[in-house]
């Protein structure tokens, strides 16, 4: 059985980096698209003392769910890595749609880890973008890209049922991108990883 890891981020653009808030993914049999186990972690961040309102009614996240239920970035690191096993790293990023592992959601831990001074950890992990995949999807199948279908709004663009949650809590997005790969498997389509 071939496993891959689908996983999303949730971020606070703080003074030219983006702080950490909630790492999310799913643990998967990549042949059957089956979940085979779920993490999910809130950060404590270390720069930004108070969260955006903006940010708060984007994610529903609150500084009193950081506080209670938050642990230091390293931590949830440490955890990733742990539930990854070093299995491949898959996110959807449309905003930096090259294949370069240093873009997307693996840019952002990259990021956390540089801050935190451990540069050299990133690399216990393999990123990848689907954005690129999905996009050639998109349009194979007559789908109007307009630039704009964020990781949570996959279901919705493909006129699928949503999981449950909402749009930017990275847990919910991430099985946005499940459903999404489930929908063209079901076409017929080769997986990307």
């Amino acid at each position: 059985m071939k496993t891959v890891i689908l996983f999303d981020t949730e971020f606070i653009m703080g003074s030219g980096s983006k702080e950490l808030i909630r790492l999310s993914a799913l643990k998967l049999d990549a042949d059957k698209l089956v979940v085979n186990n779920t993490f999910d972690a809130l950060v404590k961040p270390e720069q930004t003392k108070e969260l955006p309102d903006s940010f708060i009614r984007l994610t529903g996240l609150t500084d009193q769910d950081l506080a209670s239920k938050g642990i230091p970035f390293l931590e949830a690191w440490k955890q990733f890595v742990a539930f990854d096993e070093r299995y491949p790293c898959y996110s959807y990023s449309q905003d930096q749609a090259g294949v370069s592992v240093l873009l997307g959601d693996g840019a952002v831990l990259r990021e956390n880890l540089l801050a935190h001074g451990l540069g050299n950890e990133f690399v216990k992990l393999e990123f990848h973008n689907l954005f690129p995949w999905f996009l050639e999807m998109y349009k194979k199948y007559g789908y109007i890209y307009s630039g704009n279908v964020s990781t949570g709004a996959i279901t919705t663009f493909l006129g699928l049922p949503m999981p449950s949650g909402h749009e930017h809590q990275s847990l919910f997005d991430v099985y946005s991108i499940l459903l999404g790969l489930r929908f063209f498997k079901e076409k017929g389509e080769t997986l990307p990883f």
